[in-house]
């Protein structure tokens, strides 16, 4: 069925004009899942410059092996209470048998925020070390170091 140029043109500038503007196959494969209501995934991909059966691929396994990991990631998290930073997820995914690298892991726990709590100093604690240094002790010995018995001045 041939369509008209008008037509193409629009599909073009919806699509957010031509292939080479949009970075990676991804997001070329999202744009044309997401028009892909209103027009024919065939025409899509045609204009993106993506093939139709890496489209097809890319809706059957777009997110199920990233969202195993998240699930094994979040739980780890969940049980450490967002404790554990990525390294401590890396160790403890190695110990059940999986095999995943840390930048992935940090990958993800970017981005579900799955990152560790970071456990901040008590800033009232370091104001009460600080009034501490500036006090003077009292000067109980006048300056009298040497005592009648061993180890006992006082």
């Amino acid at each position: 069925m041939p369509i008209s140029k008008q037509k193409l043109l629009t599909l073009k500038s919806s699509i957010g004009g031509y292939a080479d503007t949009i970075p990676s196959k991804k997001i070329r494969f999202e744009v044309v899942r997401k028009l892909s209501g209103t027009h024919s995934p065939g025409l899509l991909c045609l204009l993106s410059n993506v093939s139709l059966s890496g489209y097809y691929k890319f809706l059957k396994r777009r997110n199920t092996e990233e969202e195993k990991d998240v699930g094994l990631i979040r739980e780890l998290s969940t049980k450490s209470k967002r404790k554990h930073g990525y390294r401590t997820i890396v160790m403890k995914l190695a110990q059940r048998g999986v095999c995943m690298n840390h930048k992935k892991v940090l990958r993800l726990m970017n981005k579900y925020n799955l990152l560790a709590k970071i456990r901040r100093k008590n800033p009232y604690k370091m104001i009460m070390e600080k009034n501490q240094e500036h006090k003077t002790a009292p000067n109980i010995l006048n300056r009298e170091f040497h005592g009648i018995v061993p180890f006992r001045k006082i």
